[in-house]
């Protein structure tokens, strides 16, 4: 290859890969849009919870946004100081109930203007699948010891709303504990982009019916994918 060659060579994959870059940096900034303007949604019994998911290919796209507040500003943060590829903030209510059995035990014993006060202790306690605790009252005081367990299935995913749409990212979490219900979530997922631009070496060959010769010449090709799957 001559000179001339090797410099249209090089402006080509130049243009090529500033263009995708534009591309990407476009889908980001659409993406954040997108996540940004979105709320919770919830199922029917409120077990399941769903948001537009911050899916882009370059990390600052992200992190150099200003002027962001709340559990976006978390994950932000968050992001920033894992340098995580994955991220997530979760937030959730659980909102225990149930009836247990009630022991009375002796309690403190009062005396006061020649009359005797007694004032039992009251004490229950339970355990279950989603909890466990004990609670012991008595008569100017209540303690209480419990604990609630929590599990959840989470997942990001791409959701095209319709047909000719552009799909966007999604993140749904599900909650096992019927008790539980998820007040905020938001996730951070760095997507890896397909490679579309293929340079490197190649052979060309060429064979002339006419003469029957075959001719053979070493070369640099360049490849570039319309559609990326």
């Amino acid at each position: 290859m001559n000179r001339l060659n090797w410099i249209l060579l090089a402006t080509v994959v130049g243009l090529i890969i500033s263009n995708r870059r534009s591309c990407n940096q476009v889908d980001d900034q659409q993406q954040i849009i997108h996540a940004l303007a979105d709320t919770v949604k919830y199922n029917a019994d409120s077990t399941k919870a769903w948001i537009a998911d911050f899916q882009v290919s370059q990390a600052k796209d992200f992190t150099k946004i200003k002027g962001l507040e709340g559990t976006v500003l978390q994950l932000q943060e968050l992001v920033k100081k894992t340098n995580a590829y994955n991220a997530a903030v979760l937030k959730n209510i659980s909102r225990i109930k149930g009836v247990s059995q009630t022991t009375v035990l002796p309690g403190d014993t009062i005396y006061h203007d020649s009359i005797l006060y007694l004032y039992p202790t009251y004490f229950t306690d339970w355990k279950e699948k989603w909890s466990e605790g004990e609670i012991t009252a008595k008569k100017d005081t209540i303690a209480y010891s419990f604990k609630v367990y929590n599990e959840f299935e989470l997942s990001q995913s791409w959701k095209r709303e319709k047909w000719f749409k552009k799909r966007v990212g999604e993140a749904t979490v599900k909650n096992l504990n019927p008790y539980t219900i998820t007040t905020e979530i938001r996730t951070f997922n760095l997507q890896t982009k397909p490679n579309r631009i293929n340079l490197g070496p190649s052979i060309n060959m060429n064979y002339s019916f006419s003469s029957g010769h075959l001719t053979i010449s070493p070369g640099i090709s360049l490849q570039y994918s319309l559609i990326g799957w």
